[in-house]
């Protein structure tokens, strides 16, 4: 099935994330994709290459994410899921757009010593890192 045409909004199953980028790759299109800020996952460098503008840190409410039962989940009920809109292309002249913009307004923020030997992804105000350059929440 085809997406041309569409600016989708995404919130698959984080099994299934990389498919959807996939999809955008096959079919160069744009959408906003709800997905965890996991920098250990398989799909989270593939996330990060796709994205087009800086990421939206959402709300860490407890209902965020729960089951048709109503159920939250676990991992939100504990404070480890903090979920995040990212803007992300399959076109590559957008993302290399954005990282020209991104090279061309970031200066050397400094980064301030972390509180905890390893902390919960997100909550330092950083996704990740593309092409040395830091990406912010």
């Amino acid at each position: 099935m085809s997406w041309q045409g569409h600016f989708p909004y995404m919130f698959p199953p984080f099994a299934l994330i990389s498919h959807c980028l996939r999809k955008l790759r096959e079919e160069r299109l744009s959408a906003v994709l709800i997905a965890p800020v996991w920098p250990n996952q398989t799909w989270f460098p593939q996330l990060l290459n796709s994205i087009v503008d800086l990421p939206t840190l959402l709300p860490p409410t407890r209902d965020i994410l729960s089951n048709p039962d109503g159920q939250n989940h676990p991992m939100v009920k504990a404070g480890h899921l903090p979920l995040a809109a990212w803007h992300v292309s399959g076109d590559p002249s957008k993302q290399k757009d954005f990282l020209m913009k991104l090279s061309t307004s970031s200066g050397n923020l400094g980064v301030s010593q972390l509180s905890q030997h390893t902390p919960v992804p997100g909550n330092d105000g950083i996704a990740g890192v593309l092409n040395d350059i830091l990406i912010h929440l």
